[in-house]
C-alpha cells in the first residue's frame, strides 16, 4: 500500500502539460533501469545489492519530477525566477 501511494505522488508531480518529461516518460525510463537490473545483470552477484537496486529504481521514477520542459540556457536567457535561485549554474539539476 506505501508503494502505491509512493508512485501516485510522484505521478502527481509530474506536470501533465509537458509533452516528453511526463508520468509516461518516468514509466518508461524505470521499465529502462529494471531492464538493466534484470536483464543486463547489473543485479547479479557482483551488481547492485538490494538497497541500490531500490535506489536506482526511486531515482529513475523520479528523474524529471516537476520539469517545465524548458532547458537550462532558456531560463537562464529569459531570467526565470528559477535560473536566478540556482545563480544560472546547472538550473535544472538543482
Amino acid at each position: 500500500m506505501r508503494l502505491d501511494r509512493f508512485l501516485a505522488a510522484l505521478e502527481e508531480r509530474y506536470l501533465v502539460k509537458n509533452s516528453y518529461h511526463n508520468a509516461t516518460h518516468a514509466a518508461d525510463v524505470l521499465n529502462t533501469m529494471l531492464y538493466w537490473i534484470r536483464v543486463k545483470g547489473f543485479g547479479g552477484r557482483a551488481g547492485l545489492a538490494a538497497p541500490e537496486k531500490l535506489a536506482a529504481l526511486c531515482a529513475a521514477a523520479a528523474h524529471d519530477v516537476g520539469h517545465t520542459g524548458m532547458a537550462n540556457r532558456f531560463l537562464v536567457s529569459a531570467e526565470m525566477p528559477l535560473a536566478m535561485l540556482f545563480n544560472d549554474q546547472s538550473v535544472l539539476e538543482n
